[in-house]
């Protein structure tokens, strides 16, 4: 597809990438998506032909906000489904789904109950809602602030790297992980040994494993 494309692809992109309801995406609900930075002018430019070259960071943004892959602004539509699926199964789990791992896993350490919705709006200091934390457990609210990933990080006791880290890089999540994590001094050991060499890192193995022995043989 050459450059002079992009509107006639916007074109084509809009009738297959709809809202909920099945309607197509206004310029100025688009530019509410975006917060102003694809405006509803240079909307009707592109859908024009008048911009014949358009940034890699608006075409991102206008991708971003009707929620379809961004390599598809380069492809005809006959290759749109086999890269979309594509694109998922790279992005792994989505922000929905992490969070709600974190419900499923994370215990009120007073009640041993899960978190409700209400108890982690209240423990963001104001920087969510009952609602939103709905939202984004549905699905619905897909790009939260940083103060928000914060808060959240905060609440459930996660580095704020849980939230993008791609699967095969980000360790497993258990009860037993979550709760040695939530222990002030074993998050002090594993801050010291993020960094270290493979050679150190079996050296303390060997030390743990001794400690290990010496408890299993009664010693103190």
């Amino acid at each position: 597809m050459t450059t002079s494309g992009f509107g006639r692809q916007f074109e084509r992109l809009a009738d297959v990438y709809r809202k909920e309801d099945g309607s197509r995406w206004t310029p100025r609900e688009i530019e509410e998506t975006t917060k102003g930075f694809v405006s509803q002018p240079y909307l009707a430019n592109l859908r024009a032909g008048r911009i014949r070259q358009p940034g890699f960071d608006k075409l991102r943004a206008i991708s971003r906000a009707m929620s379809f892959p961004f390599a598809l602004w380069f492809e005809e539509p006959e290759r749109w489904g086999n890269l979309a699926q594509e694109e998922e199964r790279r992005a792994g789990p989505t922000l929905a789904e992490r969070l709600n791992l974190l419900f499923d896993l994370v215990r009120h350490p007073q009640t041993g109950e899960p978190f409700a919705n209400a108890e982690i709006a209240r423990m963001s200091s104001g920087h969510l809602t009952e609602e939103e934390v709905e939202l984004l457990r549905g699905g619905q609210l897909k790009d939260p602030t940083m103060a928000q990933l914060l808060s959240l990080s905060d609440a459930f006791g996660v580095d704020v790297s849980y939230w993008y880290l791609k699967p095969e890089k980000q360790p497993p999540l258990d009860h037993r992980t979550m709760e040695a994590l939530r222990n002030e001094k074993s998050h002090l050991i594993l801050n010291k040994i993020h960094g270290r060499s493979e050679r150190e890192k079996d050296m303390i193995l060997v030390m743990l494993e001794q400690l290990d022995r010496m408890k299993e043989g009664g010693e103190e």
